[in-house]
């Protein structure tokens, strides 16, 4: 919105002398355009409501609140320089500046609106324009906090740090205790490679008041950058236990990153979603959220483990189980499952633990009782191949051969092919192999098999021929196969 819009195309040169105490002039108390009430001050009233809604974070409504302000006294410089200050808040820099400039140019520069106008030419990209109007703020008024320390961030990010540091000095000295200057030296710190030295001045800061926010946040960067998980996640705490206390989205991530860092998956799903439920269009905090439903697998692992802490669960010890097993976490697996399995489900994955952790036998006896009372097919397959490795060969093609059903029926058909072949048993062989492949046809290494015991065993070429170019339709080139192929053709 143009200054001289607002004034109703009155020139800027025919106000320089009319800016202060002149009625109807910048400075002066703009005429009320409606009724007012005794005590009740609609400028003052739409100022101090715009404040509290940009505290809060609201800045489209703050933003309303200006525009009600300047509907009242549309040449009033206060409200001018908030709505200014709200739209580089809201990344609408062009305008920021544009407006900042008539307002200057009209009411002469001011320390706030010159540190307004910096902080919008970093936004558009002007770095030496803003250094220039954070240098002309403070040479105003040289105590000017947000002036030194938009400077202080232009030099650090320049990577100016030594001519930073100077002004933060300079800073620290107005104001020993500005959690902002505490931040920002320890970032200076940091980037000049002394970490150890930066979070320890930050931890003793947050130990003296936990709820600064950007002394926090700094902590917590600095810690992830470094690697230091546990200290990152020791300063984000107070953010993940209550998540309402983070000040915006952004310390929310920040937070939920802190906290996967970590392996609490949990609290940073906690963060990122209460960081989507203040804004749902936030990319940091959609990101976030992706990243942990992601890892959906260790995030189903976290909650049951945090249920089997409350309750036992036999759903949730047999999930955490299979899950130990997959892992190649026997012992692990073996402790989740207990003794005495309470369902069918248990006693199978502890018979597997067991049998995949070298104890056979007791693998065997936990299973007796399931394989006695009919099933189901895979008790028989883990019995049978618990006695496999136990070299009883005859009782595991029994137990194989039961097993042969439903979706086992290809797997346990050709592991039958396998000790029948061990035992010398070559026609019953080729008969298992041949139930696996019609069960399951791109079972390649059946196939390869099946064109072995023809070819090697029983002496049938052609059934050999047809076997191993099966075994190469579904497996693809396999130079060995393809050798024995041409053997027998």
């Amino acid at each position: 919105m143009r200054l001289r819009n607002r004034i109703g195309g009155i020139a800027l040169g025919a106000l320089a002398g009319v800016l202060v105490g002149a009625a109807g002039g910048w400075g002066a108390s703009a005429a009320q355009t409606e009724p007012s009430v005794v005590g009740y001050d609609p400028l003052a009233s739409a100022l101090e409501s715009s404040a509290l809604e940009r505290a809060a974070g609201h800045l489209d409504t703050a933003l309303a609140a200006a525009d009600r302000a300047l509907s009242v006294a549309p040449r009033d410089p206060a409200a001018w320089l908030v709505r200014a200050e709200l739209l580089v808040d809201l990344g609408r820099h062009g305008e920021a500046i544009e407006a900042l400039d008539e307002l200057i140019a009209a009411r002469g520069e001011s320390a706030r609106a010159l540190t307004a106008r910096a902080r919008a030419k970093v936004g558009a990209g002007d770095r030496s324009g803003a250094e220039q109007d954070a240098r002309g703020a403070l040479a105003l008024y040289p105590a000017s906090g947000p002036a030194r320390a938009e400077l202080i961030e232009l030099l650090r990010s320049s990577g100016r740090p030594e001519e930073a540091r100077a002004q933060l000095t300079r800073l620290r000295l107005q104001a020993p205790d500005l959690a902002w200057a505490v931040a920002s030296d320890a970032r200076l710190r940091a980037a000049q490679g002394h970490v150890d030295a930066a979070l320890a001045e930050l931890e003793a800061a947050l130990a003296g008041d936990d709820a600064i926010g950007s002394v926090r946040r700094a902590t917590i960067e600095i810690a992830l950058d470094a690697g230091r998980a546990g200290r990152a996640v020791n300063a984000a705490d107070p953010w993940l236990v209550a998540p309402s206390s983070a000040p915006d989205v952004d310390a929310l991530v920040l937070a939920a990153r802190a906290a996967r860092a970590s392996g609490r998956e949990l609290q940073a799903l906690r963060a990122s979603l209460a960081a989507l439920d203040r804004d749902g269009a936030s990319a940091a905090a959609l990101d976030a959220t992706v990243e942990l439903l992601g890892e959906s697998d260790r995030l189903v692992e976290t909650l049951l483990r945090s249920r089997l802490e409350r309750d036992d669960d036999n759903l949730a010890r047999a999930w955490l189980g299979r899950r130990a097993l997959d892992d190649g976490r026997v012992g692990e697996a073996l402790e989740l499952l207990g003794e005495q399995g309470a369902t069918a489900e248990l006693q199978l994955l502890r018979a597997e633990a067991l049998r995949r952790g070298g104890r056979e036998s007791e693998a065997i006896a936990v299973l007796e009782p399931l394989c006695a009372a009919g099933g189901p097919a895979r008790a028989f397959y883990e019995r049978a191949l618990a006695r496999f490795a136990l070299g009883q060969l005859e009782l595991a093609a029994a137990d194989f051969e039961r097993a042969a059903s439903g979706e086992l029926s290809g797997l346990a058909q050709f592991n039958r092919g396998a000790v029948l072949d061990r035992l010398g048993r070559y026609t019953e062989a080729v008969a298992a192999y041949e139930a696996a492949v019609a069960a399951q046809p791109d079972m390649a290494q059946a196939w390869m098999q099946l064109g072995n015991d023809y070819h090697f065993r029983l002496g049938d070429r052609a059934r050999a021929a047809a076997a191993y170019r099966r075994f190469l339709a579904v497996a693809g080139e396999d130079a060995q196969v393809r050798a024995w192929l041409q053997e027998v053709e």
